[in-house]
């Protein structure tokens, strides 16, 4: 049992402190805290905190870890403060209402509307970093888990983004292919990264040729949602409401691009959610951290949306140099040229900012280059424009050092720690049954049913966009 003085300190911790989650190596300890809950007498509750410290430490480990097990079982709603820190009776005071960010309210005042339809779909870097928003490990979380989670708290559907990250990877591998045939513009440069679209576009307009015209995966799985699935499900596309939950603050105004929108049912991706902003929106429908180990995820509750699943390419795409080793995956196997080389796989999983490598397939050695950060980004650029790299056929751009993993919307963690999330997003595409792209049987459907082929003037229209236009 801690001393009434670490009580004390725990108590004023619980009620003043309203801070995120940070990551932490679980280790339980307990401690008992008062708190008055409206209109009843004082109840007392035992809470166990994960602390980076043994359990007998009283420092601020334990403060921090006090005020999260308290926002974790609620009780800092409920918690009020003394004028003596004692076992007297404890003096009441007003509490703070909380703050609910803008596009989280947007989300719970959808969640309620009867009217609509409300579906949710995972970027692979949100799935790895979402564990640590309840002080969990990196991945930790399983998926079942997390999409039964969603649907707890009013989600109809949930869908994975590693199935259209696939279906990018059939576009844009599809694309680099014919650029090679025609002769350029080289090098074709990636255009998943909001940032990098935002930075090129404002900046270095010069090079709008070289970016693929794919979506963005997030953006093709909206496309898909309202074009074909809701069609497949008989439901208006007027009364879908489709949630990205990203790791990537940015993605908001990608979503408000015109670009990205159409007559027949406005925007592609109604709302965008982060990775930090998901622990309020849980909160406030209800879901209690504690539910996570009871939850039914079994059968219905804890699979996708019709559309599938995705492949280990598509969960890559959370890293920096994972768009490029998907696309490469796929265009060694349709040039017959077989499995990546070793060195080259070597330097597409590093996260340094700057890597290159070379590429054999069959009548070419395709030069690439991978850059993540915004110093590699703006110095690549300018390099480009100046008339270098003339040689480079591919290039994946990204803004954050370490790739999506390390975007703005998710929780904060020092750069060497993200070798966790790097691990978690490499296990589960070593694990997984499908690891290329082109091999996804739901994909293939999706193709048969609906576009056709790669390039075909539907997956144009729906798959493919334009930039430059602010």
């Amino acid at each position: 049992m801690m001393n009434t003085l670490a009580h004390q300190q725990c108590l004023r911790a619980v009620h003043t402190q309203t801070h995120g989650p940070t990551r932490t190596t679980p280790q339980l300890c307990t401690t008992t805290v008062r708190a008055r809950q409206p209109e009843q007498p004082v109840v007392t509750r035992t809470v166990a905190f994960a602390s980076r410290r043994a359990a007998s430490s009283c420092g601020e480990d334990v403060l921090r870890a006090a005020v999260r097990a308290a926002r974790n079982t609620g009780l800092n709603k409920h918690a009020t403060t003394t004028s003596a820190l004692t076992d007297g009776a404890a003096k009441p005071a007003a509490a703070k209402p909380k703050k609910i960010e803008k596009d989280v309210q947007i989300v719970l005042d959808l969640l309620n509307d009867p009217t609509k339809v409300v579906v949710a779909q995972i970027a692979p870097a949100y799935f790895v970093a979402i564990a640590e928003m309840f002080d969990m490990e990196p991945g930790t979380l399983s998926r079942t888990k997390l999409v039964a989670g969603l649907k707890k708290i009013g989600f109809k559907q949930v869908f994975d983004l590693r199935y259209t990250a696939d279906l990018t990877i059939m576009e844009e591998a599809s694309e680099l292919m014919a650029r090679v045939e025609s002769g350029g513009p080289f090098p074709m440069i990636t255009s998943c990264c909001p940032a990098w679209i935002k930075t090129c576009e404002k900046k270095f307009p010069e090079l709008i040729p070289h970016l693929s015209s794919c979506k963005s995966p997030m953006s093709m799985c909206s496309s898909v949602i309202k074009n074909y699935w809701a069609k497949q499900e008989g439901i208006d596309a007027k009364d879908v409401v489709v949630v990205g939950l990203m790791p990537c603050t940015v993605k908001k105004q990608e979503a408000v691009r015109p670009q990205l929108s159409s007559e027949e049912h406005g925007a592609d991706t109604d709302a965008v959610i982060t990775t930090n902003e998901s622990r309020t929106l849980f909160d406030e429908r209800g879901f209690d951290p504690t539910d996570w180990a009871t939850l039914d995820d079994a059968g219905d509750a804890g699979e996708f949306g019709s559309l599938g699943g995705g492949s280990g390419a598509g969960q890559i795409f959370g890293k920096t140099g994972g768009v490029m080793e998907a696309a490469l995956r796929t265009a060694a196997a349709w040039t017959g040229a077989g499995p990546l080389p070793e060195e080259v796989t070597k330097e597409l999983r590093s996260i340094e900012p700057v890597r290159k490598a070379t590429v054999p397939l069959p009548g070419l050695d395709l030069n690439i280059g991978v850059f993540c950060g915004a110093k590699a980004m703006n110095a690549v650029c300018k390099e480009i424009v100046a008339g270098e790299h003339k040689d480079m056929h591919f290039i994946e751009i990204m803004n954050c050092e370490g790739g999506c993993m390390n975007g703005p919307g998710q929780p904060r963690i020092p750069k060497e720690e993200l070798a966790g999330r790097l691990d978690s997003i490499m296990f589960r595409d070593e694990k997984a049954t499908v690891r290329l792209s082109h091999e996804n049987e739901a994909i293939k459907k999706l193709y048969k049913d609906f576009l056709e082929e790669p390039g075909s003037h539907t997956a144009h229209e729906l798959l493919h966009t334009r930039y430059g236009e602010l």
